[in-house]
């Protein structure tokens, strides 16, 4: 639900008062929880999907604590951080990985295109350099 009305309120502030949030998160959580017979979602909170928000903010907006912070409305960078650290960094990251030989004419100019399209060095293996950055 949260990400079809983010897809529908794709705004600067997508979300209204807190107080409205507040009584329209618990009227709808208590009709899911009747409808599907499940009444350990009544136990969910709302700070739960605002803080759900703003990791899948982070995670799909290049990783940007400032962009969060102005999603979040926070005014201290810092309350942003606090969200940012409880966030599930276990997941794997996809990586776009090229590879460069080294030792011939072109290995300069590869080198420093991949350096400015943002590829960090990972190592060199059997006479090639590996690059990385995330997809």
């Amino acid at each position: 639900m949260l990400r079809q009305y983010l897809a529908k309120n794709q705004q600067e502030y997508p979300f209204p008062k807190s107080k409205v949030m507040g009584e329209v998160w618990r009227s709808t959580r208590k009709r899911a929880a009747k409808k599907l017979c499940q009444p350990t979602l009544i136990k969910i909170q709302l700070k739960n999907l605002r803080n759900y928000a703003g990791a899948i903010f982070y995670k799909t907006k290049g990783k940007d604590p400032i962009a969060t912070k102005r999603f979040m409305r926070h005014v201290k960078l810092e309350t942003t951080m606090n969200y940012l650290q409880a966030i599930n960094l276990d997941e794997p990251e996809e990586y776009i990985t090229k590879a460069v030989q080294l030792n011939t004419p072109t290995t300069i100019k590869e080198i420093t295109e991949l350096s400015n399209a943002g590829y960090q060095y990972l190592t060199e293996a059997d006479g090639y350099k590996l690059f990385r950055k995330p997809k």
